[in-house]
């Protein structure tokens, strides 16, 4: 019985990608990614980028004198 619960979940699994791929077709999803990508790119400003450092460096934890920071 689990053997067939397997085989029909991989059926299901290739008939959605086979969709899938009919559907979204690689080429677009890439083009798609790419242009969300360089839209970001580019758009940082530095201040913003200086408080997100800050902010991390004063949310670390306080390590003991005696504590090895290494482990």
């Amino acid at each position: 019985m689990d053997s067939i619960n397997k085989l029909q979940r991989k059926l299901v699994l290739i008939k959605m990608l086979q969709y899938q791929s009919k559907t979204f077709p690689s080429e677009n999803i890439w083009n798609s990614f790419d242009k969300r990508v360089s839209s970001f790119v580019g758009q940082t400003n530095s201040i913003i980028v200086i408080l997100v450092e800050m902010d991390k460096y004063l949310n670390e934890c306080l390590l003991s004198h005696h504590m090895d920071p290494l482990k």
